[in-house]
């Protein structure tokens, strides 16, 4: 499966989100507030699908596009004051569910409850079940937080030692030392040092 655009509507009660995915790899960029994490919260609750995210995000419409078994499919839902309709292009029915069902699910999930005759509603549908066929989509997160170099136009400084000496701290500090957040960390500072390169080249000419 392949994500090829997302569209949501009225986030957070007032912000537009609109993505077109590239075929083989897409960054998410923009500064706090964007939009960012809101539009990585949709998806998965489109595409797992996550009861508990539909109901703690504020939003009018959300769709996702996606390439499954060599036709594109989409995974829709709209929300209102009376609850949410959860649809997929090439199913007729709608699951429909109530702010009442949406917080039942909500709250047995999270005590372990022994489940309700809402579960059985939709673990049963064919929404959900057509959803769950589809492989999950996976997310790498970089940190926003990197270590900067004193000059980025001075060739002549000594950025490459400062560099050498930021990742290998990084990746051997004691919370992150042999587990996969250590590659992240150091994957994280190799873009943001090629990104401060680029930008002293674009800047010098």
């Amino acid at each position: 499966m392949k994500i090829t655009r997302l569209h949501a509507e009225n986030v957070h009660g007032y912000l537009p989100i609109k993505i077109e995915f590239y075929p083989e790899l897409t960054f998410l960029t923009g500064v706090n507030g964007s939009g960012k994490t809101s539009a990585l919260r949709l998806l998965m609750a489109l595409l797992t699908p996550n009861m508990e995210e539909f109901s703690s995000i504020s939003f009018t419409k959300a769709v996702v596009t996606v390439s499954f078994d060599g036709n594109d499919v989409e995974v829709s839902a709209n929300k209102s004051s009376e609850g949410l309709i959860l649809s997929v292009s090439n199913i007729k029915e709608k699951l429909n569910l109530s702010n009442a069902d949406l917080e039942l699910l909500t709250e047995t999930r999270n005590k372990e409850e022994i489940r309700s005759p809402v579960h059985g509603k939709v673990l049963g549908h064919e929404v959900f079940k057509s959803i769950k066929k589809m492989t999950t989509p996976m997310f790498l997160g970089l940190d926003r937080r990197f270590y900067v170099p004193t000059s980025t136009w001075d060739e002549s400084d000594d950025t490459p030692r400062k560099e050498f000496f930021a990742r290998r701290m990084w990746a051997e500090y004691s919370s992150l030392k042999s587990t996969t957040a250590a590659g992240i960390t150091d994957v994280n500072y190799l873009l943001a040092v090629k990104w401060l390169r680029f930008l002293g080249q674009v800047c010098k000419q």
